[in-house]
């Protein structure tokens, strides 16, 4: 029997295995939570149980350090030979031509545009919108309901908050975390923080 193992931490760690489940009944989806040394060293001596032959692996944490921890966990599991196919909802729509890397997930009402990129390890929330063509660097997190319009680019290792729309062909740099609701028409240069203040 083939099989598929969700592994990670989290909240986001439930909602893929419980997705996961639900999407694919004819294989033995298994759940495992994966620990953490205190030099924050993954313990993988789980692989140990499961052949690459036979069992295919899907990644999941939340969007922490800008998703680098996610990043850092397939990384390592890949090196043991385990291949990760992304995610895709069955409600999603996935235009003509566009691509999804692996270990990505594209949640139920997302929309990607034709000829869209959407390169690996990303995460799609409900609803969120890609346009035509436009291109999401690996590692994003992007909100539910977020509109990303057509040929922008966004950034590897980016987060884009609930209620942020970013105009067509803008372009926003690597490592930004607009959390900030807002439509955002410019470029945006790499790192920048986009924030509400803290109230108090």
């Amino acid at each position: 029997l083939k099989s598929k193992l969700v592994v990670g931490a989290g909240d986001f760690l439930d909602i893929a295995f419980q997705a996961w489940k639900a999407r694919a009944p004819d294989i033995d989806v298994q759940r495992h939570d994966v620990a953490q040394d205190r030099s924050h060293n993954f313990d993988l001596s789980f692989l140990d149980g499961f052949s690459p032959a036979e069992t295919t692996m899907f990644v999941a944490f939340d969007n922490r350090f800008l998703n680098f921890k996610r990043l850092e966990l397939m990384g390592a599991i890949k090196g043991r030979g385990f291949r990760m196919e992304p995610y895709i909802g069955a409600a999603a729509l996935v235009g003509s031509g566009a691509r999804v890397g692996e270990n990505s997930f594209i949640a139920d009402g997302a929309v990607v545009g034709d000829q869209a990129h959407l390169h690996h390890n990303i995460w799609l929330g409900p609803r969120a919108v890609v346009g035509y063509a436009a291109q999401i660097g690996h590692s994003v997190w992007v909100e539910a309901a977020v509109v990303v319009g057509a040929r922008a680019r966004i950034g590897a290792h980016s987060i884009l908050g609930g209620g942020v729309s970013i105009a067509d062909q803008v372009q926003v740099g690597k490592m930004c975390v607009l959390g900030l609701p807002g439509h955002y028409a410019e470029d945006i240069p790499a790192k920048a923080f986009y924030r509400r203040p803290f109230a108090g």
